[in-house]
């Protein structure tokens, strides 16, 4: 949990700041006892997940082509 105030409030301080920010929420908690309407938002992902669905995500949002991570069980890095 972040101390001082939640995701969606620092979304909302960081939007009239940056309108153009583009930001991925995530949590522990399950969908249904978040009440919040980034539940609904596309970039919202629920925890646990796996790091390949992570960075598809990440890739999705800022609208590149290609990522590149280095996976823990990898000896060089995967193209995702």
């Amino acid at each position: 949990m972040m101390p001082y105030l939640t995701g969606p409030e620092l979304y909302g301080f960081l939007k009239r700041l940056h309108p153009q920010i583009e930001v991925l929420f995530m949590s522990g908690y399950r969908p249904e006892q978040i009440d919040a309407p980034i539940v609904t938002s596309t970039n919202f992902m629920a925890k646990p997940f796996r790091l390949i669905a992570l960075v598809e995500r990440v890739n999705e949002i800022l609208g590149n082509a290609d990522v590149c991570v280095l996976l823990d069980n990898d000896v060089k890095p995967a193209r995702a």
